[in-house]
């Protein structure tokens, strides 16, 4: 786990209000997910349940800041294709070209821009719960390897020798 002192984003992906029906009434609370970054590789993703929506919201940031991770970014897009599962949803995410710019949903996209990321695409299969979408865009990311690893496990140089 990665600490950052500088999370300059939030963002608020969803809130959802609950009903849950007891024998004097109804009781009413609120569910929020938030994800926070610094716009250079960190991201954080936390959830918040509470009866008010603003706590809600605050407890899913405090969440979201004790989870940081650091994300393998290669410019302003990721290194390599990569498949993130979390329940029923898959999320399968895509380096781009520079000037194609972030093509995917809402809800994934306001985690691209948390982290910094400005080029890639990425396709949602299955849920599109973003309680679902969400973890498993973090699984992606989770799973990059950075360029120096992949040159250390293949035994090459990154330096072209000529």
């Amino acid at each position: 786990m990665h600490k950052s002192l500088e999370l300059v984003f939030e963002r608020l992906i969803t809130i959802n209000r609950v009903t849950k029906v007891v024998k004097g009434g109804r009781i009413l609370s609120f569910t929020a997910l938030v994800v926070v970054g610094d716009g250079c590789g960190s991201l954080g993703v936390g959830k918040g349940k509470s009866r008010e929506a603003s706590l809600a919201v605050q407890k899913a940031v405090n969440n979201a800041k004790r989870n940081i991770i650091k994300v393998s970014v290669l410019g302003n897009t990721i290194t390599h294709k990569v498949v993130g599962k979390c329940g029923a949803a898959v999320v399968i995410l895509v380096p781009s070209k520079k000037g194609r710019g972030v093509i995917a949903s809402n809800h994934v996209r306001s985690v691209f821009s948390v982290v910094g990321i400005n080029h890639v695409v990425a396709k949602c299969h299955g849920s599109n719960n973003p309680f679902n979408v969400i973890p498993a865009v973090l699984d992606g990311l989770m799973k990059l390897n950075n360029l120096n690893y992949i040159y250390r496990k293949r035994g090459v140089s990154p330096f072209k020798s000529q």
